[in-house]
């Protein structure tokens, strides 16, 4: 749970918005199956274009032997941080190992996706932004 003093009052909030600024609580998010391969996303934060630059915000988990295939999304560029676990970032013909700490810049133009052989799961946050 979120709390925030203001003022002397305390909030007890899951999302709290004021103006320019927003606190979502992810915890309670749940997981959902990605529509394309062997892998998990959450979707924390998304704004549609015209909202402003930054598009979305969230988590992949790749479980062992998954894959978040590749896919391309010229109207957006991304980072992904892997928080835990390792695999293999899949950029245009290229593979390259990442593990927990790696953090990686994409440009939407490059075909990209992650897959997962190893034992664990593979977690990666991901923000987009409009270019």
């Amino acid at each position: 749970m979120i709390y925030i003093s203001n003022n002397g009052v305390t909030y007890d909030h899951r999302d709290v918005v004021c103006g320019m600024w927003r606190i979502i609580n992810s915890r309670d998010m749940a997981f959902e199956p990605y529509s394309k391969g062997v892998a998990d996303i959450k979707r924390v934060l998304r704004q549609k274009a015209g909202e402003g630059r930054f598009e979305g915000l969230g988590f992949l988990r790749i479980p062992p032997n998954g894959v978040f295939p590749k896919h391309s999304h010229p109207e957006r560029e991304e980072i992904y941080y892997v928080t835990s676990g390792s695999g293999t970032l899949m950029i245009e013909d290229k593979e390259v190992a990442v593990s927990e700490g790696s953090v990686v810049y994409v440009s939407g133009d490059m075909p990209h996706g992650l897959s997962n052989s190893t034992d664990k799961p593979l977690v990666v946050l991901y923000v987009t932004a409009f270019v």
